[in-house]
């Protein structure tokens, strides 16, 4: 059986020693390079107190089910809820609301045993038939989750008593923690479904109170959370957490330097080095390193892009760095795969992409690409890393005498003419997944139900069989070597090509104690993030 119950999971969970961050001074300089925090004195974490975050972005919706699940890195929703599994400090998936689970030796059944320990916000004590209604409502097409093409391997699901919920498979799939997770299947009170978009209920450590659009999201302690601290005291520490969306970079900082926000989720690239320089004896940061990559998807189902020659042309003159250094100031990391080199998931053996003008050009020629030729190239206008890293490709293309028509989107107009197909190609980013099934199966494979709507339509039957397989692996270390083989194939038909990840610097005032995000910048997570925070002076 494997129960993490008990187990202390480095970096995870912490004496009351350890939970003193002590910001300020010199330990700015050790966080703000992504090591742990710590204070030489010892203090028990105080009870009480609010805080109020600085976030780029807004929540989208109340209800976490239909359609794409709340952003991890900056959403304040987070904070209320619990999965089955939750990533830890490090990403690595570990229990939650299952304290243990088991497989059987054919990788068909999956037994998941709950905690007894659970209530949801409204007081009510959860069970295991609770968990399994949450899956079976993602399961429904009417839901719109995101997530409902991969629980679609569950074959049925049976409680063999309050507490014990066994699923039966139609195949192995072993990535079926990470899809349990509070990121893809937050656990809601199933009696709440239908006033969920109003006021949802779940179990995390933080309860809703309200939602002002673009204005701010409040939420209070819950009083009858389940997590403990090492020395047995109820977690949160924190009575109220108050979210407030500032998208724009300056009024962010100078909400945080003026006190009118505890905490930012981002400082700017461009204020990075200057922040961490200069304003050491008022704030604390962490430079979080594995946010995600920024890609570019070629439409490999029309010209000129179903010529492979072109999508190479088209990668080998893809100025990495210079998108690193024009648009982050060199706050990133160049990237040849999904996983930067801080994930528990980075590859090894894989080649970096050259950067090759010459070379690119002669493809062109080769493929008989007219100087000339008008291409369509859409992305996101939310984030400037984004918009500006598509700008410089756009540049970079008219070198091989392709001329790129631009089109910077907001959300709704760019998912139309993603799935209608109204683009050569796209240039987003993905944050990071706690599973590379996430990224190898759900973007590439032709399996997958979405290849061919929102990325580029690339079909390789050896790189579907190879990802088939990876599913079906339990070891961690056989599947990164089998993922490894994929991205030879990514790199030698080119459906994609990824630029860079970015290197995210958290800040807050130096009142706040024992918080830091998880190396992916996700503000909750197991025993840390908000969940052990505290204010030094809570009265």
């Amino acid at each position: 059986m494997k129960d993490l119950s008990e187990t202390r999971v480095p970096g995870t969970e912490f004496s009351r020693r350890e939970f003193v961050a002590g910001a300020g001074g010199a330990v700015v300089g050790m966080s703000a390079l992504g090591l742990p925090v710590g204070s030489a004195e010892a203090a028990a974490p105080n009870y009480g107190g609010s805080i109020k975050i600085g976030l780029r972005s807004d929540i989208s919706r109340l209800d976490p089910h239909p359609l794409f699940p709340p952003y991890p890195t900056s959403n304040a929703m987070a904070l209320l809820y619990n999965g089955l599994t939750e990533a830890d400090a490090n990403t690595n998936i570990v229990p939650a609301l299952a304290h243990a689970w088991e497989t059987s030796k054919d990788g068909l059944t999956w037994t998941w045993h709950i905690r007894k320990d659970v209530t949801f916000h409204n007081g009510r004590p959860m069970t295991g038939a609770d968990a399994k209604a949450n899956i079976e409502r993602v399961l429904d097409p009417k839901v719109g989750s995101v997530i409902r093409g991969e629980l679609e391997i569950i074959d049925r699901m049976d409680m063999l008593d309050d507490y014990t919920l066994r699923i039966t498979l139609k195949d192995k799939y072993y990535p079926l923690p990470a899809m349990l997770t509070n990121r893809w299947l937050p656990i809601l009170d199933p009696q709440t479904f239908e006033t969920a978009k109003k006021h949802p209920i779940a179990t995390g450590p933080f309860k809703y109170v309200s939602w002002k659009r673009l204005h701010e999201t409040v939420m209070a302690r819950h009083e009858g959370y389940w997590e403990r601290d090492a020395d047995g005291n109820a977690l949160p520490y924190l009575d109220e957490i108050i979210g407030k969306p500032l998208a724009d970079d300056t009024v962010r900082l100078t909400a945080l330097r003026t006190g009118e926000v505890d905490m930012i989720d981002a400082v700017s690239y461009r204020d990075q080095s200057r922040f961490t320089q200069g304003w050491t004896d008022q704030f604390d940061s962490y430079l979080i390193k594995a946010l995600g990559t920024i890609w570019y998807y070629f439409n490999a189902e029309k010209p000129p892009f179903n010529d492979v020659r072109v999508r190479r042309a088209a990668a080998l003159a893809l100025d990495k760095r210079a998108i690193l250094n024009k648009t982050l100031f060199g706050h990133g990391e160049i990237m040849h795969q999904y996983y930067p080199q801080a994930s528990p998931w980075r590859l090894s053996g894989t080649s970096p992409w050259e950067h090759d003008v010459d070379k690119a050009k002669e493809l062109i020629k080769e493929a008989g690409i007219r100087p000339g030729t008008k291409i369509t190239m859409v992305t996101f206008a939310r984030y400037n890393y984004i918009k500006e890293g598509a700008q410089i490709f756009q540049q970079n293309l008219r070198q091989l005498g392709l001329f790129v028509d631009l089109k910077i989107l907001d959300a709704g107009p760019l998912r139309v003419a993603l799935k209608s197909r109204e683009f050569d190609i796209s240039g987003l980013g993905s944050e990071h997944r706690m599973d590379p099934h996430e990224y190898y199966f759900k973007e590439l494979s032709s399996k997958s139900p979405v290849h061919n709507q929102f990325y580029s339509g690339w079909s390789n039957p050896d790189y579907d069989a190879l990802i088939d397989e990876a599913r079906r692996t339990a070891d961690r270390e056989a599947r990164k070597a089998l993922y490894a083989k994929a991205e030879g194939l990514i790199q030698a038909e080119v459906p994609k090509v990824r630029s860079i990840t970015a290197h995210n610097l958290s800040a807050w005032q130096n009142g706040l104690q024992g918080y830091s995000p998880n190396v992916a910048g996700n503000i909750t997570y197991n025993h840390g993030g908000f969940r052990t925070a505290w204010l030094k002076d809570s009265g």
